[in-house]
C-alpha cells in the first residue's frame, strides 16, 4: 500500500520548509508528527485486540501516510543539520555538556 497523494504533496511542502524553517522548528514539527504516529498505531493495535477489523482496516492508511510524513521530517532535519555545518553557526539541537 503506497501514500496517498496529499501525503505525497505535503511531504513536497516539508521539503520547501526545511530550507526555510529552523532546526527547532522542524524538529517541531518532527514531534507533532511522530505523537500523531504512535497515537494511530496504538488505535490501531487496541481494534486488532477487540478484533474491529474494520476500524484496523481504516487506521492502517493513515499510518502509512504518517509514517511517510515522519520520514520527510527526519529528513527535512537533515537537511537543516547539512545547512549549519556548512556555515559557522553552532548546531541548536546538540547535546549540553553539563560540567
Amino acid at each position: 500500500m503506497a501514500a496517498s497523494v496529499n501525503t505525497l504533496r505535503a511531504c513536497d511542502t516539508l521539503d520547501y520548509w526545511a530550507h526555510v524553517y529552523s532546526p527547532l522548528d522542524m524538529w517541531a514539527v518532527y514531534e507533532v508528527l511522530t505523537d500523531g504516529l504512535v497515537e494511530t498505531k496504538r488505535a490501531y493495535r487496541d481494534a486488532l485486540a477487540r478484533h474491529d477489523h474494520d476500524q484496523a482496516a481504516a487506521l492502517l492508511p493513515e499510518i502509512i501516510d504518517l509514517s511517510v510524513l515522519c520520514s520527510e521530517a527526519a529528513e527535512g532535519i537533515a537537511k537543516c543539520r547539512l545547512r549549519y555545518f556548512a556555515s559557522d553557526r553552532p548546531w541548536p539541537l546538540a547535546r549540553i555538556e553539563l560540567l
